[in-house]
């Protein structure tokens, strides 16, 4: 809705901008519609320019997000680890959700969750890449050590929701 009235109030400031100079002389007129012309020009190329960066939506099992290090801070945890890439397209958006798991014994299949928090990863990774990333969860740093537990396992889990890649990556030869 922001952009309609934004293109609106730049329609009618360009109206005024050319009735006004229409009033004053036609040569001033001729000159403000030619750069008014010029400008549109150059708008709609880049508009169409841009159509072919489109988004493609990658199936989440084609990309795959590791832990390798959380750290407590005051605004939640922060997660570093690594993104793989394994789709056709590069990455360029994830949404995924961090998830703190607890087992009673290391190695054990049947955890607990203890805590989730959403987030969201632009970072461009290419086709067949990995790149490390940081990010922070919003959960407390509490959770990150128990120590009236000192034998329990605490392990993240990432879940990819969703994943939007380039599809110009794809078509410019891969």
């Amino acid at each position: 809705m922001l952009r309609v009235l934004l293109v609106c109030a730049g329609l009618t400031a360009i109206a005024v901008v050319l009735w006004s100079s229409w009033r004053v002389d036609r040569r001033l007129f001729a000159f403000v519609l030619s750069v008014v012309l010029v400008g549109a020009l150059l708008f709609g190329v880049g508009y169409w320019r841009t159509a072919d960066q489109a988004m493609v939506v990658i199936t989440p099992e084609q990309v795959r997000l590791s832990v390798e290090q959380a750290r407590g801070m005051e605004t939640g945890i922060r997660l570093s680890g690594r993104v793989y890439n394994q789709s056709a397209w590069p990455v360029a958006l994830i949404k995924g959700r961090a998830v703190l798991e607890e087992c009673t014994a290391p190695g054990q299949e049947a955890c607990r969750e203890i805590g989730g928090a959403a987030f969201r990863v632009r970072q461009h990774v290419p086709v067949g890449g990995s790149y490390p990333y940081s990010q922070v969860v919003r959960l407390s740093d509490t959770l990150l050590a128990d120590p009236a537990a000192p034998d329990s396992s605490r392990r993240w889990r990432i879940d990819v929701l969703s994943v939007s890649g380039y599809a110009a990556g794809a078509q410019a030869g891969q």
